[in-house]
């Protein structure tokens, strides 16, 4: 059960983005929350994203005879890894949009897209995970990888909350 060494590379950089003040862990959904509304529209929207990746899981295992796959223990740190790195590039397109101007609200709202562009372009240009997609089960994963990437950047959009991605981003994986 070995931790791939791109997640610890992820931890680091997002160590130290927040060591060395380019970002803060309120603006990562780390701190300082609201809880009260943001928890509850993120939650819901993540129990809507929850139902669907359930309901396609189900239904590609259904239809290609499949089991479900193998978890391992190390699946929440790998999950946080991720996490920390798209959040660290939600927060990143934030700002460069801030600096071009554009009000608070609408940077965070524009970065968080322009961070999932960034996503998609990254995993567009890694050889690998496009040749993934030749077989059904990595085809199942690179998908449920693009939904995830998705649904964690609405769910941040409406909550600002990274440990409600997480959660979401951890309970998709151990369901499907």
């Amino acid at each position: 059960m070995k931790l791939k060494i791109q997640h610890g590379v992820w931890f680091v950089l997002s160590f130290l983005a927040l060591q060395s003040g380019l970002v803060n862990l309120r603006e990562m959904g780390l701190s300082e929350l609201d809880w009260v509304q943001g928890f509850g529209q993120g939650l819901a929207v993540a129990g809507a994203f929850l139902l669907i990746l359930l309901v396609a899981g189900w239904q590609w295992r259904h239809v290609n005879a499949a089991a479900p796959s193998g978890r391992h223990a190390l699946l929440p740190v790998e999950t946080a890894a991720t996490q920390l790195l798209w959040a660290l590039l939600w927060v990143g397109g934030a700002k460069l949009l801030a600096a071009q101007g554009l009000d608070v609200s609408a940077a965070q709202t524009g970065g968080a897209w322009l961070g999932l562009v960034l996503i998609a372009v990254v995993w567009l240009v890694n050889p690998s995970r496009r040749a993934a997609m030749a077989e059904p089960s990595g085809a199942r994963h690179q998908i449920t990888y693009l939904a995830l990437a998705l649904a964690t950047t609405v769910v941040f959009i409406l909550s600002g909350n990274l440990w409600l991605c997480w959660a979401l981003h951890t309970a998709a994986l151990l369901i499907l």
